[in-house]
């Protein structure tokens, strides 16, 4: 495919750690599609065409890109979390939070208002971009998208 359906749509954990930055994060294997830890399913989140694949529950999970995440203040919709670290970076932000046991990245546009570590949140994914990966390919442990994602930019940090 192209590179914008590979970015978009991977075929696999594998090629969507490639071709960019992914937030990999377990699943639940009972019930409707759920991250470990989460109170809420995916529900809108999830891609369309997402198919929940085959394995056993500790090899499930879902991806999600940087991009796609919405960091609210505390009272919106989503799942509770806390700001670890940020990096400004003129036309945008990184921010590394922790929610439901788990450190995720999200890439903000300039535009949002500065987070700052220790501050509480909301987060919550775009409809549409949760896509959900088997156990067939794994990212390797030391893939930029396992690394903290603040270390692997060349961008002040804000502690």
């Amino acid at each position: 495919g192209t590179p914008e359906e590979l970015y978009r749509r991977p075929a696999d954990a594998f090629v969507a750690d490639f071709i960019g930055h992914m937030n990999f994060l377990p699943l639940e294997r009972e019930g409707p599609p759920q991250i470990a830890g989460f109170a809420s399913p995916l529900g809108e989140a999830l891609a369309p065409d997402a198919a929940f694949p085959t394995g056993t529950p500790a090899d499930l999970r879902a991806g999600v890109r940087p991009e796609h995440i919405l960091l609210g203040v505390p009272g919106d919709p989503g799942e509770p979390c806390r700001i670890v670290e940020t990096a400004f970076g003129g036309a945008s932000q990184t921010v590394l939070s922790e929610v439901g046991g788990h450190r995720l990245t999200a890439e903000l546009s300039g535009g949002t208002p500065l987070r700052r570590p220790g501050e509480e949140a909301r987060l919550r994914f775009l409809a549409g971009t949760v896509r959900l990966f088997g156990p067939q390919s794994s990212p390797s442990e030391s893939s930029p998208s396992n690394l903290s994602p603040l270390q692997t930019k060349e961008i002040p940090h804000v502690r």
